[in-house]
């Protein structure tokens, strides 16, 4: 007897692990706002009146992770893909640049705001403090997540894992580097753009490369077929065979080349999947279905946009639409989610063209500049929010960079949570490509690019707290290293049993750092 599986609402998973780790960010804020040692003061008034700011000021940060969610998601990553397909930049290039962009640019803009508000004071370490905090996120939540949610064992290629273990590694090092002496001088700041340029440009000969090395033996043509049929629900599988004739998807084919997985495929799945939402024609449909479907098998293969016809389509499909924003979805979490973000979704909405609908693609652009604005102004609130708690209670920046870790790691960790869901077998690949992609983008550019803008206006060095930051980073390399060891020691498998192991690893560090800040060891 055949037992039907019943669909999992990705909406409500989504909400769970946004709720999930909001709830761990208010905790955090909580210890600090109940076990901090504010300035001592004589005036019982003055006393009393800094509650009510801490407490406005922890929903106010939160509040804004949640907003910087909804434009990154909604918005930003749709139109930086688009930007990349209109101005046709090959994909790895344009996924190692714009839509790395989109996918980290809560980071991004959260450094780049702490180093203007920080200059002010001398105090410029939230950010990088953040980015940090993040890498840990993104090293042990993302893949420990990712792995729990599956729910089976996800299959690893090693080949993106060599590539990009070896570049986050040189991220480190460069950073420690910077980081020894308490100051980030020119040389340092150029140094870390030169090596995202040569990530970069190992990105654009990465299939050669990748495709020399000999191919892990669980990578099998049926991904594909799975694939596609996880991606659209079933609704276009019975076209696969049609579209392989037409497109040439054989072994021998030109279009069915081995592509090794990178981060940015994470993104570009999900745009494709927004797409195909959103879809006009059956023909579309057919389109994204098999493209998000491309994203999650390791397979390059010509489009052959042109041979995608609506004869491809037994019957008529139903298009699924972007809910409203006005329009509350169904369930009592998901209402209450909905609520909450209600305000700021009425402001996007007004603001910001939804280039993923297809009447207005054309506006992407306006989407992308728009976003841009947003999330940098979305950013400095956060970022005064986070200095001015931090002002009331005394707290080093350097220890306010971990709830913002989590709050701005909330967009990749859903991506890489809700793919891995769907059990697709390349969802391994992406969880792990996205957390260490996400790092190297976030070290290199959302450290470096910064550094190297106010060196060069300023004209001197950059002040940063090594005494603190130097021990994150020697964590860091000895997290990686012990997680390759973990891969390796399992046979490059992903189980829950790893999951939990890794989320139990990053409690166990945000453990340590808090007792760090408060002096218990």
């Amino acid at each position: 007897m055949t037992v039907t599986k019943k669909p999992f609402n990705l909406h409500k998973a989504s909400v769970i692990v946004k709720l999930g780790m909001l709830s761990l960010v208010l905790i955090i804020f909580a210890i600090f706002a109940t076990t901090a040692n504010p300035a001592p003061t004589n005036d019982a008034v003055e006393t009393a009146s800094k509650i009510p700011k801490i407490i406005l000021s922890i929903l106010g940060i939160i509040y804004c992770f949640i907003a910087i969610s909804i434009v990154c998601d909604g918005y930003f990553v749709a139109a930086a893909e688009t930007c990349v397909e209109v101005l046709k930049i090959p994909p790895s290039v344009g996924g190692a640049t714009i839509t790395a962009i989109g996918s980290s640019a809560p980071e991004l803009f959260t450094s780049i705001a702490a180093l203007i508000q920080g200059s002010d004071s001398g105090d410029s370490d939230l950010g990088l403090a953040t980015i940090v905090g993040s890498a840990m996120v993104n090293l042990l939540v993302i893949i420990g997540l990712s792995s729990i949610f599956a729910g089976k064992v996800l299959n690893l290629d090693y080949r993106p894992l060599l590539r990009d273990s070896f570049f986050y590694v040189l991220s480190i090092i460069i950073l420690g580097v910077a980081l020894h002496d308490g100051r980030i001088v020119l040389w340092e700041a150029v140094g870390f753009v030169l090596i995202y340029v040569s990530y970069v440009v190992f990105m654009t000969q990465n299939d050669k490369i990748l495709n020399r090395l000999p191919e892990p033996k669980h990578l099998s043509d049926e991904n594909f077929q799975k694939n596609l049929s996880a991606v659209d629900d079933g609704k276009t599988t019975s076209l696969l065979d049609d579209y392989q004739e037409d497109a040439s998807l054989t072994e021998e084919g030109e279009g069915n080349k081995r592509k090794s997985m990178d981060f940015a495929d994470v993104v570009r799945s999900n745009y494709h999947k927004q797409k195909l939402k959103v879809a006009e024609t059956p023909r579309e449909r057919v389109k994204h279905a098999l493209m998000a479907a491309y994203f999650l098998s390791g397979h390059t293969f010509k489009e052959a946009d042109n041979d995608i016809t609506d004869e491809h389509v037994d019957g008529e499909s139903q298009d699924e639409e972007i809910a409203p924003w006005f329009k509350p979805p169904p369930g009592g979490l998901a209402k209450i989610h909905w609520f909450i973000c209600l305000p700021i979704s009425c402001a996007f909405a007004f603001t910001i063209p939804d280039c993923r609908k297809k009447h207005l693609e054309k506006w992407w652009m306006v989407t992308f500049t728009m976003s841009i604005a947003w999330v940098g102004f979305i950013s400095y609130c956060m970022v005064e929010l986070t200095y001015g708690f931090g002002a009331l209670l005394q707290i080093d920046p350097v220890y306010l960079g971990i709830p913002l870790a989590i709050g701005t790691s909330i967009p990749d960790t859903l991506s890489s949570v809700l793919i891995a869901r769907s059990g697709r077998d390349g969802a391994a690949n992406m969880a792990v490509s996205n957390g260490m992609g996400s790092n190297v983008f976030n070290i290199l550019v959302g450290c470096g690019a910064p550094w190297l803008v106010t060196i060069i206006v300023s004209g001197k060095y950059v002040d940063v707290d090594s005494n603190e930051l130097i021990f994150a980073v020697i964590v860091l390399m000895t997290v990686m290293i012990l997680i390759l060891f973990i891969f390796l020691l399992n046979g490059f498998r992903l189980t829950p049993k790893i999951g939990t192991l890794f989320v139990i690893m990053y409690i166990l560090y945000l453990c340590y750092q808090l007792g760090n800040m408060f002096g218990f060891w």
